[in-house]
């Protein structure tokens, strides 16, 4: 009874390590597998996904690639802000855009 007592929680424990490692090496295995066929089948979605990515970015930051001026200089007697590439044309005010 004593040895029961002892070895049963020890039994229980190494078997639950064992499916514990078990899955987890079914589950690296499948992620490893699905990755590498994945990339071997499908790897012009990775490419297109990166492309719309970057292009999308250049989009939304071309007008800071962009700049001129990154100061305000003068036009026809009235400030003009040139902050970002985007030229604002403002009759005797200084408009900076915050945006």
């Amino acid at each position: 009874m004593l040895l029961f007592i002892i070895f049963l929680p020890l039994y229980l424990f190494i078997t639950l390590l064992y499916i514990y490692y078990t899955l987890l090496t079914i589950t690296i295995s499948y992620l490893l597998l699905f990755t590498y066929y994945f990339l071997h089948y499908f790897h012009f979605l990775l490419i297109t996904y990166y492309f719309l990515l970057i292009t999308s970015y250049l989009l939304l930051l071309h007008p800071l690639l962009l700049t001129t001026y990154t100061y305000p200089s003068i036009h026809n007697g009235s400030m003009v802000s040139n902050l970002g590439g985007t030229t604002f044309y403002v009759y005797n005010y200084t408009f900076i855009p915050l945006y």
